[in-house]
């Protein structure tokens, strides 16, 4: 009996350290592989194409009972909303083009996502690249696909929310707990 047990603790052990590749903490990664969020994308011609970036905002010191989907947002939860159209977007090619070619590093999506941001490029026929960014900076959404956050697209939506927010946002942004995930 004692080595029917010894040989069913041996086998359950093994089996987690191999499904675990080895001591993790934190976030699982998926791949070694970077991801591209959207590849080939010609924003100029998204551009002639009527292109419009919606976000929906939640400061990230407003505090809710549960972490926020981002249907949350898009359904109403949300302290600011921007429509940005095509001109002003006609002016940002190459921050636009930074989004799409930031190398991103998938992550495990077993954890939930406290959404406090939710960024929608779209023309009217189609979204082009959707992400989400959560408060604490460890990771976001882009695309639906969890991914580590890259400060790059937190700093994107500062030039399209209002001063009081933009404050407020850089001083989460600044916070130590964030800026160890950047």
């Amino acid at each position: 009996m004692t080595t029917i047990k010894y040989i069913f603790s041996s086998i359950l052990i093994l089996s987690i350290f191999f499904s675990s590749n080895g001591f993790t903490i934190g976030e699982q990664q998926i791949s070694d592989d970077d991801f591209n969020a959207v590849k080939n994308i010609d924003w100029e011609l998204l551009v002639r194409d009527r292109l419009k970036l919606e976000i929906y905002y939640l400061s990230f010191d407003i505090l809710t009972n549960s972490p926020l989907k981002e249907k949350d947002l898009i359904n109403g939860l949300y302290s600011y909303k921007a429509v940005v159209n095509t001109r002003i977007l006609s002016h940002n090619i190459e921050k636009l083009r930074q989004l799409s070619e930031a190398k991103l590093l998938k992550l495990d999506n077993q954890t939930s996502v406290d959404i406090r941001a939710y960024i929608e490029f779209s023309t009217d026929s189609k979204k082009i690249l959707t992400y989400s960014l959560e408060g604490s900076g460890e990771y976001m959404l882009v695309n639906g696909i969890k991914v580590k956050s890259v400060k790059f697209y937190y700093d994107f939506i500062l030039n399209f929310l209002p001063n009081c927010e933009v404050e407020r946002y850089n001083r989460i942004l600044e916070s130590e707990i964030v800026q160890h995930h950047f």
